[in-house]
């Protein structure tokens, strides 16, 4: 055998690490999506079934939890120390009064604008 090949052939060699953690990786890390979001051996050692009813047990507590919050949020039961509500800030800017035509001082209409722009 050349010495090339009992570098190829090596366990230890840096190409050897590569593939395994490659493999390692595929195998037992990264979730398939054609296997329902599971990984190629919680499929083969079967554990597959356990792990997609633990996932649903906690999708449903999750959404249980949220729905008694927005009820607990719209009847006006919500615990003061906790956060606020969405789109409780509003982005304001200032004030322009009002002249009763609902138009704004110094803004010019869209209609205004564009034939400026086509000119």
């Amino acid at each position: 055998m050349s010495e090339a090949g009992q570098y190829l052939r090596s366990p230890d060699t840096d190409l050897e690490r590569q593939i395994t953690a490659f493999v390692d990786h595929y195998n037992h890390r990264r979730y398939h999506e054609s296997l329902g979001n599971l990984t190629p051996a919680d499929v083969y050692f079967g554990r597959g079934d356990i792990i997609t009813l633990e996932r649903e047990r906690i999708k449903r507590e999750t959404i249980n939890k949220r729905r008694l919050l927005h009820r607990k949020a719209a009847a006006g039961n919500d615990n003061p120390d906790g956060p606020e509500p969405p789109l409780a800030h509003h982005a304001s800017g200032p004030k322009i009064p009002d002249d009763g035509q609902g138009s704004k001082p110094n803004t010019p209409s869209v209609s205004s604008l564009l034939l400026e722009w086509l000119r």
